[in-house]
């Protein structure tokens, strides 16, 4: 089978969730570090941090409400209550988990054999106990390590019961995990545009192409909106000039490609084959 854009259509809106008839898009994920609880007088944490699948988020939502008992009526009062009860989808979260689908259904290796840490990297992490390792794992186990070694190797030594925790956007295009694209019409579905934000932060973002034709591309992401609650959200880009650079073309949102710096189109190693 080949990937086409119904594939990355399918696993993009299983992040659309209905519960009783009401429809709505999974918020983003905001980082727990925001959110305080002054009566325990520590930091909150959110179920999966960001990284859940759909299936996760929404169970984790269904279990809160029946916790709470609290009964939204509207799509915003349930994205509402995700974002304060920290259940949400961030970019790279969002992307590990559509690509993972995606994988399934054509038969192609997991996702977790092509996301690579580098040797030194692992060190780095090693001595500083971030992520948090195995009591038991030396070292010497880790400095034995080949250059590159993917997650799925690693996660056993590390005790990665959830390796798609360790997953950020810098990830996805670096160390091999992808190959960086010549022009904008070699894009095609499941190719990923990276970039960062240009407002200081300076925090790494994904988008995935969905469709891509020599007029048009459509895309999806998850997206960190100031003041609104964001999430995940279709998007189209015009092409204007094929032989500019992506970012140079028209976004129609474009408060969102204006707020970004783009490093390029990559093809993803997972699907290379798709």
């Amino acid at each position: 089978m080949k990937l086409n854009p119904e594939i990355i259509r399918k696993y993009a809106d299983e992040y659309r969730f209905n519960i009783d008839g009401i429809e709505f898009w999974c918020p983003y994920f905001v980082n727990t570090p925001q959110v305080h609880d002054d009566k325990k007088n520590e930091s909150l944490e959110g179920p999966f941090l960001g990284k859940g699948s759909a299936s996760q988020l929404k169970g984790a939502l269904i279990e809160s409400l029946n916790s709470t008992g609290e009964k939204p009526s509207s799509p915003e009062e349930y994205r509402q209550y995700m974002h304060d009860h920290l259940i949400g989808v961030e970019c790279s979260g969002f992307i590990y988990n559509v690509v993972s689908g995606i994988c399934d259904e054509l038969g192609l290796e997991a996702i977790d054999r092509h996301i690579y840490w580098s040797r030194d990297e692992l060190l780095e992490a090693f001595d500083k106990g971030i992520p948090w390792h195995q009591p038991d794992l030396q070292r010497e186990v880790v400095e034995a390590y080949p250059q590159d070694i993917d997650l799925e190797s690693i996660a056993k030594d590390w005790g990665w019961k959830e390796p798609r925790r360790l997953v950020r956007a810098e990830r996805f295009w670096s160390n091999g995990t992808a190959s960086k694209l010549g022009g904008i019409l070699d894009a095609r579905p499941g190719d990923i545009i990276a970039m960062r934000e240009n407002t200081g932060s300076n925090i790494g973002h994904l988008v995935m192409i969905v469709d891509a034709g020599d007029k048009k591309i459509q895309y999806v992401h998850s997206n960190r909106v100031d003041g609104t609650l964001g999430g995940v959200s279709y998007g189209e880009i015009d092409i204007v000039d094929p032989a500019q650079p992506v970012e140079s073309q028209h976004w129609n949102d474009e408060d969102f490609i204006s707020t970004h710096d783009v490093y390029g189109i990559y093809r993803l190693s997972a699907l290379a084959d798709a």
